[in-house]
């Protein structure tokens, strides 16, 4: 028998239990060569350790130590340590298919009866899609999907609305505001994501409505940070997509307008539409940022109602009274037209530099065009306070707003209302040139139908459009304009105006 000890403090497993049958005889041989054997081919297991790491609560960046500020976000005190254990992992069998180009398969789409929305959506909603709707609290998502959710019930579909932020007695309440119930409408309190599933299998709902999706808890990580966020998005991305369910996500979004999370959430979904609106306003916007089964430049009108989202009368944005500094346009949001009316004031500043506040639309332009307008039209204009105005909360930035904005301001200036029934298309350049813009035709047609006979447009070819019906006159300049809309009108000083 070995005495010497030395032979069973060697490191390392193997060694030990090569030399353990010369310390403890030949009798175990055996037993030690099978030992060896199944160390050798890994059927000796052991429980793996927990393995903890640290993620940052606002951009998911992770780190093996805490780290007071976050080297990627730039964020002090928001690392949080997230503990995990390795398991087995079962593997999945995939079914493949295939397909030919010239196929005769169609999208499933469903038409819900809600004109606005089905517009946004390609015609209708595709079966099986996973659509994230984002805006600002209080804009009315929640009463959106409330809506859609009854249109799928009136369709004979079944729907699961899922609320996180909300009891289900508050949302029947708001339902039934709206005139937004179905019998085939579901509603559940959840905000843990495996249990939704689990109702949702329990209940096999055509539908599924999450409300919202910063609210969701998962096993790991904390409701609401980018992380959680972005997981729970691909697990119902997955779940939505094994199950055939149709799935709308709701968002909130940041103060720089994009939904809450990593950017990835968009990528990961099918379709992306925004609810956008001013909050003192009842007009709602609802346009697509992403659609994998047709156009992103569509965009649905809506006004917010005691009765909910109905579709929005947009000709009530043009007023009927003839004030100094209106000019009346249309702008296309997507592929519909849609007329606006721009308000323009000028008055003395008492300010050593004088203020210039745009509300609707750019400001750089709007600069721009106020420079042009001294240098080209000899208007004494840059000592003035000038404050521009998109009536209706309506917010674009297309270069079609530089002629009325420019008339506008002219308007205000002179103190001389523009003439009834004349509106105005143009972008302005910077020799004062009027350019051509898209989708002329459609525009001439949507002033036509509110009212305006006369249209100053740029010169340019309309295709599609019998001009003799319609009353245009082509311009090329913004002296020439302010020449048509007020002949033999002198451009007075303001000096001159003051006394």
């Amino acid at each position: 028998m070995v005495t010497d000890n030395s032979l069973l403090t060697v490191a390392g497993p193997y060694q030990i239990f090569t030399d353990f049958p010369y310390a403890c005889g030949e009798d175990v041989l055996h037993q030690t060569n099978k030992l060896v054997n199944d160390f050798e081919n890994n059927i000796i297991t052991t429980m793996s350790k927990p393995k903890s790491k640290y993620i940052c609560k606002e951009c998911g960046y992770s780190s093996t130590q805490f780290l007071g500020k976050c080297p990627n976000c730039m964020s002090w005190d928001t690392f949080e340590q997230v503990t995990s254990t390795k398991k087995g992992t079962t593997k999945k069998t995939s079914e493949t298919f295939s397909f030919q180009l010239n196929s005769n398969s169609q999208e499933k789409r469903i038409s819900l009866g809600l004109s606005e929305v089905d517009r946004v959506f390609g015609g209708g909603v595709v079966m099986g899609s996973v659509n994230l709707i984002g805006g600002e609290p209080g804009i009315g998502k929640s009463t959106l999907m409330l809506e859609v959710a009854c249109a799928y019930s009136k369709k004979g579909h079944k729907s699961l609305y899922i609320s996180g932020e909300e009891s289900p007695d508050q949302v029947t309440m708001r339902a039934n505001r709206i005139d937004s119930v179905g019998e085939l409408m579901e509603f559940a309190f959840e905000v843990d994501l495996e249990t939704i599933f689990q109702l949702s299998d329990d209940n096999k709902p055509d539908v599924l409505f999450i409300d919202s999706i910063q609210i969701l808890s998962l096993e790991e990580g904390i409701p609401g940070s980018p992380s959680v966020v972005r997981e729970a998005t691909r697990r119902i991305v997955e779940y939505s997509k094994s199950k055939n369910i149709t799935t709308f996500i709701i968002g909130h979004v940041t103060k720089e307008g994009t939904i809450a999370g990593p950017k990835t959430l968009e990528h990961l979904v099918d379709a992306v539409s925004y609810l956008n609106g001013d909050k003192y306003s009842t007009l709602r916007i609802l346009s697509g940022t992403k659609n994998r089964f047709g156009a992103t430049n569509e965009v649905g009108l809506m006004e917010m109602t005691e009765k909910g989202l109905v579709k929005a009368d947009h000709h009530k944005l043009i007023s009927t009274n003839e004030n100094p500094g209106v000019a009346v346009t249309a702008v296309s949001m997507g592929n519909r037209p849609l007329a606006l009316e721009v308000q323009a004031l000028l008055s003395p500043t008492y300010y050593p530099t004088p203020k210039r506040v745009v509300t609707g639309c750019s400001l750089s332009r709007t600069l721009m065009i106020m420079a042009v307008l001294e240098k080209r039209c000899g208007l004494p204009i840059g000592k003035l306070d000038a404050f521009i105005n998109i009536v209706g909360g309506i917010s674009s930035e297309e270069p079609s707003l530089d002629l009325p904005i420019a008339i506008a301001i002219a308007s205000s200036f002179i103190e001389k209302s523009v003439p009834e029934g004349v509106a105005f298309i143009g972008e302005v350049g910077l020799t004062g040139e009027i350019r051509p813009v898209t989708n002329l035709g459609q525009r001439i047609k949507e002033l036509a139908n509110i009212g305006y006979k006369t249209m100053i447009i740029p010169k340019q070819k309309i295709s599609g459009l019998e001009l003799e019906k319609f009353e245009t006159v082509n311009a090329t300049s913004v002296k020439e304009v302010l020449s048509l809309v007020w002949p033999r009108q002198g451009r007075p000083s303001y000096e001159s105006q003051s006394d």
